[in-house]
């Protein structure tokens, strides 16, 4: 399965050195995700294939990945949502001087989204965990010197990867997060836990071979169809 986008590893580089985001749309990546959402929860083999083929194993990704974070171990993957997500806070993944975490979004068509740019590099303070287990504050907290609110539309879908650090609010659409963290970062991550089965098994196993580190653990009794990351 080869993955369905290409792009400059050093613009995207340079782009979230700067701003803290990088973004491109691609209508093949709308209608992926699409697809993903109706069919595949994320703790089957084919849900652990769409995310890696998405992430580490393209090309480009892992170079901006692997170039920007020390020895990256897959730790993330989930669905927000923007009718569920409120629309009035920004959202962050990662607080830290460095950059330790890093994502790919994938975008569904119909998705506009903001990013705060520049805000990966600020240190803001009180920021809150949410409700859904990402870092938060109130939108009008990112009104400041040294970040700019930019509006991303996406009609076809597309893709973003961005520093963990950066803000962004999701107002139409939905993204699926795959996040990587150094290997500093992912000592302090809870396990995610997937079904004790062969078939899981096997499907992590080569992914490691593949050259994708994992922060899983296997659980007895899990049923896929029910438990995302």
């Amino acid at each position: 399965m080869a993955s369905p986008y290409r792009f400059s590893a050093e613009n995207a580089r340079e782009s979230i050195r700067k701003t803290g985001a990088f973004a491109v749309k691609n209508t093949s990546i709308g209608q992926s995700v699409v697809g993903f959402q109706k069919r595949l929860p994320f703790k089957t083999p084919e849900g652990l294939e769409f995310c890696a083929q998405n992430s580490l194993l393209n090309e480009d990704v892992r170079t901006v990945i692997e170039s920007s974070i020390d020895r990256p171990h897959w730790g993330l993957a989930k669905i927000y949502r923007g009718d569920i997500l409120p629309s009035d806070r920004a959202y962050f993944f990662f607080d830290g001087p460095d950059m330790q975490v890093v994502l790919i979004l994938l975008w569904s068509p119909g998705s506009r989204f903001l990013f705060f740019e520049g805000s990966h590099s600020l240190k803001l303070p009180d920021k809150e965990e949410s409700d859904f287990g990402i870092l938060t504050l109130p939108h009008d907290q990112m009104r400041r010197e040294g970040v700019t609110e930019v509006e991303v539309e996406m009609s076809q879908g597309g893709f973003t990867i961005i520093d963990g650090r950066v803000g962004w609010t999701v107002i139409e659409g939905y993204q699926i997060a795959i996040g990587y963290a150094s290997e500093a970062e992912i000592s302090h991550w809870g396990k995610v836990e997937l079904g004790n089965t062969e078939a899981l098994q096997k499907k992590v196993k080569d992914l490691n071979a593949r050259g994708i580190k994992t922060n899983f653990t296997f659980v007895d009794g899990l049923d896929a169809s029910r438990h995302r990351f």
